[in-house]
């Protein structure tokens, strides 16, 4: 997929994560950033060489979507629970 493509979506999934998960996050994206350019490097020398950065590509963005999850319902969890102790049920 191109970069182009991708970027939106790593950036929206990295500040979903980085709620909870700041450090692990941003080396995620950095990690991400050396496989694409092993990707770039691999592809100018031969199109077969780029799929080591293509892997380490896909493994950042699935934990990026894992972490996202786990931040999200981490959030909405707890803003639920303060919502509901807000909340007078006693007439």
């Amino acid at each position: 997929m191109n970069y182009i493509e991708q970027l939106p979506i790593i950036v929206f999934l990295s500040l979903i994560s980085g709620l909870y998960f700041a450090l692990t996050t941003n080396i995620i994206v950095w990690v991400m950033l050396l496989g694409r350019i092993i990707y770039s490097i691999g592809y100018n020398k031969e199109p077969m060489k780029r799929v080591a950065g293509a892997i380490i590509g896909l493994i950042g963005g699935l934990a990026l979507v894992f972490l996202s999850i786990i931040s999200a319902s981490a959030y909405l969890n707890n803003s639920y629970w303060k919502w509901l102790s807000n909340q007078d049920f006693i007439n």
